[in-house]
């Protein structure tokens, strides 16, 4: 999927980031969409506090579902 496009802070996943920080949890958005993830499951790990864990579950194989 491309990242081309995306609003990351109309959808709500740079909020609580510090400006500085911006370009960094964009650069970890694009590669966690590049490599599988949705939207929505990016919002939910932001929610729940577990954005930053999800790039070891792409070295595991991907995203999970079930």
């Amino acid at each position: 999927m491309s990242t081309d496009g995306i609003d990351w802070a109309a959808e709500g996943l740079l909020a609580g980031v510090p400006p500085e920080g911006h370009a960094a949890r964009v650069r970890l958005l694009e590669r966690l969409v590049n490599g599988g993830y949705r939207i929505d499951e990016l919002r939910a790990a932001a929610a729940d506090g577990t954005l930053t864990a999800l790039p070891t579950l792409l070295l595991l194989g991907g995203p999970a579902r079930m």
